[in-house]
C-alpha cells in the first residue's frame, strides 16, 4: 500500500486510526521499558524492574509468564537469574506456578526496588 492510499484509509475511518495509534503506543511503552532495563546494570534490579514493568497487576497483585520476563530480560545471565528468582521467592515476594510469575503483593516489590535505587546512589 502506497502513503496516499494509507492516508486516505486513516482519514476516512478513524477506528483505523484509533487502533493503529493504540498498538504503536504499546509497541512503543515496551520498547521504553526494555530501554531502561538495559540501562539498569545490576542484574537484580533489572530483574525485578522487569517483572514490575511487564506483568499485569490488579489490586496490588501482578501476574506475568516466564516465556514473557525471559523475552524481556535475554541479556541477563541464566545462572543469576535463576539464583534471583529463588532469592525472591524465598522472601515470599514471588510464587512461581507452572509457567506463571506472580507478585502477592506489588507494593512490596516496589519497596525492594526503590530502596535499591536509593542505596546505590548513596
Amino acid at each position: 500500500i502506497d502513503r496516499e492510499s494509507f492516508y486516505q484509509i486513516i482519514k476516512n475511518h478513524i477506528d483505523i486510526a484509533v487502533k493503529i495509534i493504540h498498538r504503536l503506543s504499546i509497541r512503543l511503552k515496551d520498547t521504553n521499558q526494555i530501554i531502561s532495563s538495559i540501562l539498569i546494570k545490576d542484574d537484580f534490579n533489572k530483574l525485578v524492574k522487569s517483572i514490575l514493568s511487564f506483568g499485569d497487576e490488579k489490586d496490588n497483585t501482578l501476574k506475568t509468564t516466564l516465556k514473557v520476563l525471559l523475552e524481556k530480560i535475554w541479556n541477563m545471565d541464566k545462572t543469576s537469574l535463576i539464583k534471583y528468582l529463588k532469592k525472591l521467592k524465598e522472601t515470599d515476594l514471588i510464587n512461581i506456578q507452572g509457567d506463571d510469575l506472580i507478585v502477592s503483593d506489588t507494593n512490596r516489590l516496589k519497596a525492594l526496588f526503590n530502596d535499591i535505587k536509593i542505596n546505590r546512589h548513596e
